[in-house]
């Protein structure tokens, strides 16, 4: 499962999407009735290394919808949308040792990618905060930000996603 992000997150990144700093947006497990009017949006499925998962993607142009979708059938999600987030990475690296780069603004995350630990996560940082200058940039354990995500969760993404409560719930942070 997917924690989906907290309403304040999708907030900070849906402005950051109206004023320009971002052309696209990936929302997991969430669907088009978090999406306020106004916003170009389509909802997406897939499954990749035994996972399925389902969002929502949106975009500053609408124009780029069918590019999107081209690129999740011929690559995947998982792979489309990390070329479109521009992580650093490339997407979920696998069987390294990593840790979440969050850029947190008003309240929020307005972006995060998971990132090999060390050196990597170091030069993460940094372009990270070139990329967003006016915000903070923070490196930690996966598992300790997935639980900080449930806890910027509202009253409303509480009732909505308990099972991702109850998983956060289960991380251990060494």
């Amino acid at each position: 499962m997917i924690l989906p992000d907290a309403s304040v997150d999708l907030s900070v990144q849906l402005g950051a999407l109206a004023s320009g700093e971002r052309k696209f947006a990936y929302f997991p497990g969430r669907d088009r009735s978090d999406i306020p009017f106004g916003f170009a949006f389509v909802e997406v499925a897939g499954a990749e290394q035994g996972v399925a998962e389902r969002g929502v993607a949106v975009f500053r142009d609408r124009a780029d919808i069918q590019d999107y979708l081209g690129e999740v059938s011929s690559e995947g999600l998982t792979a489309a949308n990390a070329r479109w987030l521009g992580y650093l990475s490339g997407g979920k690296p696998l069987g390294c040792v990593c840790v979440m780069a969050s850029v947190l603004r008003d309240g929020g995350v307005v972006h995060d990618e998971i990132v090999p630990a060390g050196a990597a996560a170091r030069r993460a940082e940094i372009v990270l905060r070139a990329r967003f200058p006016r915000d903070s940039v923070v490196l930690q354990p996966v598992e300790q930000a997935l639980r900080d995500r449930v806890s910027r969760y509202s009253r409303r993404d509480l009732e909505r996603f308990p099972e991702a409560v109850e998983l956060a719930a289960s991380f251990t942070v060494d």
